[in-house]
Order: structure tokens, then C-alpha cells, then sequence
């Protein structure tokens, strides 16, 4: 999302009056350098939807993270 191609999905973000505020190409990675573990989910999963229908959305996705204990 931060590379060239990404710049579509920032701009429809920014026209839909919505704020860009951050994104990360590596999230899974980052946060488990910071100890915690994560998964990373497309937007259009429909794992996310908890047997709700999900709405097609621009390329984005969903984290879910847990801190573990120790391993800061």
C-alpha cells in the first residue's frame, strides 16, 4: 500500500472524505518483531465477516494481533 501501486486505493480513500492515516507492506512481520503474533485478513475475506456477508472493498485488509507474554 505505501508503493506506487498503491497510490489508487489512498486517493479513492481520500476522495470517499476518509483520512489516510497509516499502512505497512510488511504488518505481519513488523508486529511480530514487536512481539506480537498476527494475522493479516484481505478485506473481501469472509473470515472476517463472522458469518456475516462482507462488502466488497478496495484492496485493504483486517489485522488481528495478540501480545505475547515475554517476548518484547
Amino acid at each position: 500500500m505505501l508503493q506506487e501501486e498503491g497510490r489508487p486505493v489512498r486517493e479513492r480513500v481520500e476522495e470517499q472524505g476518509a483520512q489516510w492515516l497509516s499502512a505497512r507492506d510488511d504488518l505481519e512481520q513488523w508486529l511480530g518483531g514487536h512481539g506480537w503474533r498476527a494475522t493479516v485478513y484481505a478485506g473481501d475475506d469472509p473470515r472476517i465477516g463472522h458469518g456475516r456477508t462482507v462488502a466488497p472493498l478496495p484492496a485493504c485488509w483486517l489485522a488481528t494481533a495478540a501480545l505475547t507474554a515475554g517476548e518484547r
